[in-house]
């Protein structure tokens, strides 16, 4: 009867960080298209001529935030099916190769790097899942 139990709350846990993912991560990929087009932009003003000389880092980096709205497009998929433990890994995952990324590609841009590793972890704050999970998510950002 325990093993029964332990089971269901595992279960309406998993659908609960679904529920949660898919509020949150949905708008994810937009927005990177957006940042996405912003730094394209900023590259061919700066290829124009008009602010400075162009860096290759803009288009790696553009790249690096196109890789991040593509890789939430399964992630949103598996949250709206209530998957929730498998879809949080893969946002944990995406979240931190994107900031592992941007880091490689910008050394500038370490503090925003590390606040997006941090991201998938304060998530799963609010769906109040287990320790262990948390823990694990801790360590990978």
């Amino acid at each position: 009867m325990n093993q029964f139990r332990s089971a269901f709350e595992d279960q309406t846990a998993d659908e609960r960080l679904g529920d949660t993912l898919f509020a949150t991560v949905q708008y994810i990929p937009p927005l990177s298209i957006l940042v996405a087009i912003g730094f394209l932009i900023i590259y061919f003003i700066s290829q124009a001529g008009l602010v400075g000389n162009p860096s290759w880092q803009l288009l790696a980096v553009t790249g690096v935030v196109l890789f991040l709205a593509i890789s939430h497009l399964p992630i949103i998929n598996l949250a709206r099916n209530k998957q929730g433990y498998l879809a949080y890994w893969m946002h944990a995952a995406a979240m931190f190769l994107t900031g592992l990324f941007l880091v490689l590609f910008w050394q500038g841009i370490i503090l925003v790097a590390i606040l997006i590793a941090w991201i998938a972890p304060v998530t799963l704050i609010a769906t109040r899942i287990r320790r262990l999970y948390f823990s694990l998510s801790v360590l990978l950002g």
